[in-house]
């Protein structure tokens, strides 16, 4: 594989192989080093990916190394096929991992490869499979830290915003704005992959919020670092957040017939402003506005059946309100993904 210049160097992963000696093949090391071009990273601004990538990638190499591995260093790629495929067993049989994290495992070793994941036979990730630290015998020590006075502020906060652990260490006294259809929201500087994302409160929730902003200057943070050395599962409280912007929206737009439209302008607003290059007449911007518009409810299926009717959530949703929830409160933009990992 042709090297790439040094400043397009990111991750490069090590890879044992064998020399050619004297026409024979004998055990030897060559090295190989294999680079992603900074092209397929340049829309990842979230240094935190990187980070996980170079991790993915050292333990990897680290594999290579204990179990003496070698490769040999032909341009056919079925070679790393099979030493990947050989390391993703070793994950599940020997070391029994979840589907879940066998994919955080491999993914950054496929993408140093230019390996397609779908060459590997690994286990399916799918939400039963999904160990959860909301279930009852979890995190027990988190569960008792939100009862602590001071965890207080922190845990009323998240109750009523829903953001990710690492988007509260950072929040500062200025990241309460309105957003462009005027709605009061927590902007989150660096959100996954590196955006902007604005964080909409609910009306009943505002009050409690702004009080807590109030209590620290614009470019101080809004919570200590001692305060988030915490094992409190704000994940599960993101998810609880989530859930109730779900069922404000639906109530809305049962009872409302006027709002159906109004909350369809606002998300088109949104969805204008984060795609600046794009316009009302792309084909992105009608399939987005076709999927608010499309009146059949989202229906569950499989595993995620059944864990609703466990937490007595519905197995039926308003595509429109989760689009909200989706966009507004997640800034995920897919429901699949909110209703899979935040509502049921």
């Amino acid at each position: 594989m042709k090297e790439l210049p040094q400043a397009s160097r990111v991750l490069e992963l090590i890879i044992k192989g064998t020399k050619v000696l004297c026409g024979e093949a004998k055990k030897g090391v060559v090295v190989k080093t294999y680079y992603i071009n900074t092209e397929a990273l340049k829309k990842i601004k979230d240094t935190h990916t990187i980070k996980s990538y170079k991790k993915g990638i050292k333990r990897f190499c680290f594999w290579i190394k204990e179990y003496d591995v070698f490769i040999p260093q032909t341009s056919d790629k079925r070679h790393l096929i099979q030493t990947i495929q050989r390391y993703t067993n070793y994950l599940f049989y020997e070391k029994g991992y979840t589907a879940a994290t066998i994919h955080t495992y491999i993914a950054p070793v496929c993408k140093g490869l230019h390996i397609n994941m779908n060459q590997i036979s690994k286990p399916r990730r799918t939400s039963g499979k999904r160990i959860r630290s909301r279930s009852e015998e979890k995190n027990k020590q988190g569960k008792q830290e939100v009862f602590n006075l001071k965890y207080t502020r922190l845990v009323e906060f998240q109750k009523r915003v829903g953001i990710r652990r690492l988007e509260l260490k950072r929040l500062k006294g200025n990241d309460l704005v309105n957003d462009e259809s005027g709605y009061p929201c927590v902007r989150v500087r660096r959100g996954k992959g590196g955006k902007v994302q604005l964080q909409r409160i609910l009306s009943k929730n505002i009050k409690v919020v702004r009080s807590i902003f109030k209590e620290v200057g614009e470019e101080e943070k809004v919570f200590s670092d001692k305060e988030m050395r915490n094992h409190i599962d704000l994940h599960g409280m993101r998810a609880d957040a989530a859930y109730e912007a779900y069922c404000y929206y639906n109530d809305r737009l049962k009872n409302e017939p006027e709002y159906k439209q109004q909350l369809i302008d606002e998300l088109s607003k949104r969805w204008l402003k984060y795609h600046p290059k794009a316009s009302m007449h792309s084909s992105s911007y009608r399939c987005f506005i076709n999927e608010c518009n499309n009146p059949k409810p989202y229906k569950l299926r499989g595993e995620n059946i059944h864990m609703a009717k466990k937490k007595e959530h519905p197995t039926e949703y308003n595509r429109l309100a989760l689009m909200a929830v989706s966009v507004f409160h997640l800034s995920h933009w897919r429901l699949s993904v909110t209703v899979t990992n935040y509502c049921c």
